[in-house]
């Protein structure tokens, strides 16, 4: 008296295949909006960025009017120059990226998330 259960897994295999085509275009996409966030957003004369499989990066340094100025002076010896940081460097505590930009980077991303990615059966 047994009974055997059949199942069908093939339209599940296309649809997670197609969820995985998806996933690895993505970052081509999020480096598109992440780029245009850059040069829109933050003002950004060269917008720049790295892509790696999972996500994208970049470099984003502390600009203000505490800022250390780099002077370059001589030491004692002839013809070596030398450089001397002067003032001690930045000593502010805000943040390196302003709140607004940052919650303008998140509502683009949010956005391309939206977009890009149909996980509708």
């Amino acid at each position: 008296m047994g009974f055997q259960i059949t199942f069908d897994v093939s339209p599940l295999e296309k649809q997670l295949n197609a969820m995985l085509k998806q996933l690895q275009e993505f970052p081509q996409e999020m480096n598109k909006e992440f780029l245009e966030w850059q040069g829109k957003d933050m003002h950004r004369r060269q917008p720049e960025s790295t892509v790696a499989p999972d996500g994208v990066e970049t470099i984003i340094t502390p600009r203000g009017v505490r800022q250390a100025s780099h002077k370059m002076i001589t030491s004692s010896k002839p013809r070596i120059p030398t450089v001397r940081r002067a003032g001690g460097g930045a000593r502010t505590r805000r943040p390196i990226l302003r709140e607004e930009l940052f919650e303008m980077l998140t509502k683009r991303m949010d956005e391309l998330l939206d977009k890009e990615l149909n996980w509708a059966g």
